[in-house]
């Protein structure tokens, strides 16, 4: 009987201890911040953040994993980030969509200065919407999605200069993904999943 009352309390004391152990672990890492995040690929320590709020000015970024923060400005004038974009092969290249002054700015300095970047984009009465930014790494073409009424899935080589890659009709992209192996682009919409089998030609 002492044994049996042993073995159940080893039971209930390890089920406890599952228990403690999947309980989520959960901080809160910058306050007040709601907007865009992205990760360095080469450098985990990096980590950049714009706030999801309208028309506060610039991109924090963090080199300690969160310890300090650092907001940099220069050049900036979007009003509300939606995504942002960091160079696969050269992290100091980055693109954040927004809108509705600017639809695109880029750095090369790692979120030092900002340059517009949304030359080929048609600015509508809501302003620019460029929602979704994708990279493909094998064709080395970066990608963007613009929800208005100019929409479409738009294509550059250089992150600045952008041409339409969608047909004229009602297509309204959300986001996009890429399937690098075989060039096949998907892109969201509010009126379903579009798909390019050629890379968006």
């Amino acid at each position: 009987m002492q044994n049996k009352i042993v073995f159940i309390f080893l039971f209930f004391l390890g089920c406890a201890n599952v228990t403690l152990a999947q309980e989520p672990q959960w901080e809160l890492f910058f306050p007040d911040l709601s907007g865009p995040i992205a990760v360095d690929p080469t450098d985990s320590d990096i980590i950049y953040i714009a706030s999801g709020k309208a028309f506060e000015e610039g991109m924090w970024k963090t080199t300690d994993g969160g310890q300090t923060w650092n907001l940099y400005s220069e050049g900036w004038g979007m009003g509300t980030p939606r995504d942002i974009l960091i160079h696969p092969d050269n992290p100091q290249e980055i693109l954040v969509s927004g809108g509705p002054f600017v639809g695109i700015h880029k750095s090369v300095d790692g979120g030092q200065t900002w340059i517009r970047a949304d030359n080929g984009f048609t600015v509508d009465h809501h302003g620019y919407q460029i929602v979704d930014l994708a990279f493909d790494t094998q064709r080395r073409v970066f990608y963007a999605a613009d929800f208005g009424t100019f929409s479409g899935v738009f294509q550059s080589t250089d992150g600045v200069h952008w041409r339409r890659t969608t047909p004229s009709y009602p297509f309204d992209p959300l986001t996009i993904v890429i399937d690098e192996n075989i060039g096949v682009i998907y892109a969201g919409s509010g009126n379903g999943v579009w798909k390019s089998l050629d890379a968006g030609s």
